[in-house]
């Protein structure tokens, strides 16, 4: 079975191309001064602290929360989970 799958491949007229190097930089969204280096479609990879769903959420509908510290960061998510928590529980 591997010998015909290695068949396949050699008349694969697409075997031989390749992508170029992608570089990817961290950057932050309230640092100025850093160069935005774009990777595929358009992204920008951004360290996000603490991780999770509602912290993402948080990062794109709070600017307190995205320009805070971490501790802060930590108290805001949570603060918005107890309240998520809450209406969950209410119904």
């Amino acid at each position: 079975m591997l010998d015909l799958v290695l068949q396949w491949t050699q008349t694969n007229p697409s075997r031989l191309n390749s992508l170029g190097p992608i570089e990817i930089r961290l950057k932050s969204d309230t640092d100025e001064t850093a160069t935005v280096v774009n990777g595929p479609g358009g992204t920008v990879a951004t360290p996000l602290d603490p991780p999770g769903p509602v912290s993402f959420y948080l990062w794109h509908t709070d600017p307190m929360y995205r320009g805070g510290t971490q501790l802060l960061r930590r108290q805001i998510l949570r603060e918005a989970l107890v309240e998520y928590n809450q209406k969950i529980v209410e119904g």
